[in-house]
Parts: C-alpha cells; sequence; structure tokens
C-alpha cells in the first residue's frame, strides 16, 4: 500500500498514533509488502522496485511503531520532569504550548499534567479589556493542584482612576474571577497606584455572595506591591475591606513613606494580620511606630522579613514610639528573621523583639539604591565608603534579641554588605548554638586584628559552628590564611570552609 496516496497520509506529517482501524490496515499493508519483497529476493531480479518497496515497509513500521503509543500517563510522567517555572510568564507559556504541539498525544497528556496549569504571571493593561473566562478556563485544567496568580499593571493605566467609581480595573472580570473562582491559593498584585489595589478589593468585597464562603476565602497567601505612592483621599481605608479570611502568607510592598507625611493614619487592619504565618512587610522610611504597631498584630508569625530601607527608627523620638519599643514585640513563634536594606541605626529593632525559638537571622545592610546604582568596584581612595559601618550599637541589639545568650536556639547568622568593626565579633563568637556562620559581602578591619586575634576574643568561641560560608568575599579585607589557620586548629566539632558568590540584587533569600 502506497500511504502517501491512501487516506493514512495524514499520519505521515503529524506524531498522532494510529486508531485501531488504522493499525489494522497499516498491519495488512506491511504483510503485504513484506511478501511482495520476499517474492522479489525469491526471483533474484534486480528489480529497482525493490527499494521503493523497502522505503514503503520503514514507514509502515514507523506509523506501527510503540512510541506512537505511548500511554498517556507515561507521557504525563515525561513531561512533569519537563523544566518549566511553577508560574508561567509568557515565555513558559510559548514553551508549553510547543509540546502541545507535539502530537494529540501530548496534547491530551499535557492537559492531565496539572501543575502546567497551576500558575500564570503577566502584565496587562486594565484598558485592553483582558478576557478573564481564558483565565479561568487555562486554571481549571490544573485539577486539585493550588492555584497562583501573579499580575503586574502597566503603569501608564492610571489616568482615568481618580475615582474609585472609574478604577478599570474594579470594572473589568478580574474580581468576578477572584471571587467567583476557580479558587486560588497565591495571588499577587502589583500596581503604580494604592487606590486601584483598594477598588479592586472592594469590588471583590461587593461581588462575594453574603451567606457562604467563596472562592476569594480560600487565598491563604495574598502579595501587594504599590511602587508610585499615590494613596487617594482617604488612606485610612486601604485595606479595610477584601482581605482574605484564612490568610496565613501576606507580602505588603508600601511605598517610601511621603516626606510630608501625608499618610500618617494609615495603619495595616489587626484582622488580617493575626493569623499570618508568614509576613514580608516592605516600608522604606517609615516611622518606628508604624512598624511596632503592625508587629504587635502578628502573635503567630514563624517567618518574618523586615525590608526598612532607612534610618528613621531613631529619628522617630515620639513618646508613643518610645513607649512601644520599651514595651517590645512579643513574637513567640517566630523562627526565621531577615532585616533587609537596614541602616545599622535601625538595626536596633533587634533589641525590641522578644522571641523564644528564632533559628535563623539574617541582616542585610545594602542601602536599597545598591539595585541600580550601587558602585562596588569603585576606584574611590577609600575602599570602605560604599559599607555601612557596623559597630558595637548592633552587636548590643544582637545580644539583647538573644536574651543575653539565654536564647539557645539561633543556628543560622548571616551578615550582609557591611564593614564589621571587631569589636562585634565578641559577641557572635558568644553564640553557643550557631552552627552556620555566612559573611556575605562582609568584611572586617583585620589592620587591627587578623583573624586568629578575633578568635581567640572569648574562650571557647561559638563552639557548635560546622560552617563557615564566605560569600563575595574580597581578599583585601580578608584574613584569608587566618580563617584557615584557625580552621586548620578546630578539630571538635571541625568547621567546613564555603567560598560562595551570592547576587546583590537580592540581598537576602
Amino acid at each position: 500500500m502506497d500511504l502517501e496516496a491512501s487516506d493514512l497520509s495524514h499520519l505521515l506529517i503529524n506524531n498522532d498514533p494510529p486508531n485501531a482501524f488504522q493499525r489494522t490496515c497499516l498491519k495488512q499493508g506491511a504483510e503485504a509488502l513484506i511478501k511482495e519483497i520476499e517474492d522479489l529476493r525469491r526471483s533474484n531480479a534486480l528489480d529497482p522496485a525493490l527499494e521503493d518497496l523497502k522505503c514503503r515497509l520503514r514507514q509502515h513500521k514507523i506509523l506501527l511503531s510503540p512510541w506512537r503509543r505511548i500511554p498517556l500517563e507515561l507521557i504525563s510522567e515525561i513531561l512533569s520532569h519537563v523544566e518549566l517555572r511553577p508560574v508561567l510568564r509568557w515565555l513558559e507559556r510559548k514553551e508549553l504550548k510547543w509540546l502541545c504541539l507535539v502530537c494529540k498525544n501530548w496534547w491530551h497528556a499535557a492537559k492531565l499534567t496539572h501543575k502546567f496549569w497551576s500558575g500564570l504571571s503577566f502584565c496587562f493593561d486594565p484598558k485592553d479589556n483582558l478576557r478573564w473566562n481564558l483565565v479561568a478556563d487555562w486554571f481549571r485544567r490544573s485539577g486539585s493542584a493550588p492555584r497562583t496568580l501573579q499580575l503586574q499593571i502597566m503603569s501608564h493605566s492610571y489616568s482615568n482612576c481618580d475615582k474609585a467609581k472609574n478604577c478599570l480595573l474594579a470594572s473589568s472580570g478580574l474580581p468576578e474571577l477572584l471571587a467567583q473562582g476557580p479558587a486560588l491559593t497565591r495571588f499577587s498584585i502589583r500596581a503604580a497606584d494604592a487606590r486601584c489595589v483598594q477598588s479592586l478589593l472592594h469590588a471583590i468585597e461587593a461581588r462575594k455572595p453574603k451567606s457562604k464562603r467563596c472562592p476569594w476565602d480560600s487565598v491563604t497567601s495574598l502579595s501587594i506591591s504599590d511602587s508610585a505612592g499615590k494613596w487617594g483621599e482617604d488612606a485610612s481605608k486601604f485595606l479595610s475591606k477584601g482581605i482574605p479570611p484564612t490568610l496565613t502568607t501576606l507580602a505588603l510592598f508600601l511605598p517610601s513613606y511621603p516626606s510630608d507625611g501625608a499618610i500618617p493614619t494609615f495603619q495595616v487592619p489587626k484582622g488580617p494580620l493575626s493569623n499570618l504565618t508568614t509576613f514580608h512587610l516592605q516600608c522604606h522610611n517609615w516611622p518606628r511606630s508604624f512598624v511596632i504597631a503592625t508587629l504587635r498584630n502578628c502573635p503567630n508569625v514563624e517567618t518574618l522579613t523586615l525590608d526598612l530601607a532607612g534610618n528613621l527608627w531613631e529619628c522617630d523620638g515620639t513618646t508613643t514610639s518610645r513607649n512601644l519599643s520599651r514595651a517590645g514585640i512579643r513574637l513567640s513563634n517566630l523562627k526565621t528573621l531577615r532585616l533587609l536594606h537596614v541602616h545599622p541605626d535601625a538595626a536596633t529593632i533587634l533589641s525590641a523583639l522578644k522571641v523564644q525559638v528564632v533559628s535563623h537571622l539574617e541582616v542585610s545592610f545594602m542601602p536599597f539604591q545598591s539595585y541600580s546604582d550601587f558602585d562596588w568596584e569603585s576606584d574611590s581612595e577609600d575602599p570602605d565608603f560604599n559599607y555601612h559601618f557596623v559597630d558595637q550599637t548592633f552587636s548590643k541589639s544582637l545580644w539583647k534579641f538573644l536574651q543575653d545568650g539565654r536564647q539557645n536556639t539561633l543556628q543560622y547568622l548571616r551578615i550582609h554588605a557591611c564593614l564589621i568593626q571587631c569589636e562585634v565579633f565578641d559577641k557572635i563568637w558568644r553564640i553557643e548554638s550557631l552552627r552556620h556562620l555566612c559573611l556575605d559581602d562582609a568584611v572586617y578591619d583585620y589592620d587591627r586584628k587578623e583573624f586568629p586575634e578575633l578568635w581567640k576574643m572569648v574562650p571557647r568561641p561559638v563552639p557548635n559552628l560546622e560552617i563557615l560560608e564566605l560569600n563575595d568575599y574580597q581578599s583585601e579585607f580578608i584574613d584569608l590564611d587566618g580563617i584557615e589557620e584557625v580552621i586548620r586548629k578546630r578539630l571538635d566539632p571541625p568547621i567546613n570552609l564555603i567560598f560562595g558568590h551570592k547576587r546583590h540584587d537580592h540581598c537576602c533569600c
């Protein structure tokens, strides 16, 4: 049978498996070709048609190959090892489309691989009238897998959003998608105007049924980012409505605090904070009173990230702020604490935290402008000018944070992007529970004391230390020979010295 001239010719130009009737026809055609080839060979005739018959037989065998009939479950298992991001952006969605176009079986197998359809991330302009029903159809293929939606709104989309009733985002199909499903587990929105986020949350609240739970109530992780700092007329109502009641993870990226203090009434509502176990708060240059009042409403938080980027902590000297600071912030369940873009003066926040089980602490002193124009390779005559100088103010705050050494659970300490005064190590060496110390682009003045001398500042320095990690170290500011000498002599337990590199734009991860 000549496949190219038959009704089966379409199988030659795709990877679709033949159905039962087509397989029967192909098997009969292959048997006929084999018989014809054998007859020609018996006759010992050098018939030029022999090669053509062999070529046709190969086509039949290819179409009957087991590779064309791999079970969907096996193809799905193969696809599950494809390296796609958990949350698909435009490029990953294009790669998924290529996988689906291999053949029908691959398309059906891709639909069975629920993780491919569980996460979406894209930028959009509310003026474009996005078809949100297609987004809903995408998520419906994800089965029971946890779903994630990440949105970034184009910054030029706010010209008509001076009032909530004009908000294009609130009047789009997004509030209906979030309120009526499919249900999401994680939702992230990045906007340039807090008014738009506020209008969206109010629109979701308006579309929720009053007597029963809705898909929006199943969101457990929420990320809200406002980059431009346009607050609208009444900032006190920001986040006052629409926050999911089951929220356990919140990332709140607030704009830098205005120099004229135009939004003093804003506080994160107490209700959404009380159930949080993971909280990321970016509040550049916000006063101490705001930070303390916010954290005191998070009694159950286990992982806390504070992005402060400013030194207003010490400058905020109001009576209320001082009283709050003295009373302290009790976070009994806190296990992981990260401080980002911290000015050394603001590191005193450590002394205000009352913790019991913290095991992981990271402090990054990198200035916020390092994302764009922080020059780490300057030819300046002063090699230290890029670094904040960290002195005993930090070590005293750290020691108070550890309850004068009685807190015996801290196992990991990371210090990033600073010049460390030698006396600071006097407190670090006294942390008996510490197992992993990471100095990430952090240097010290070893012209004053070489490392073996630093190591002898206390009788038994970090007795349980197992890993000393040096990332992005600069040899002219690190006594590497001295460090290696100390490690050779330390036998119980031995210390593993690790050299690594971490990108500056991820100052704590």
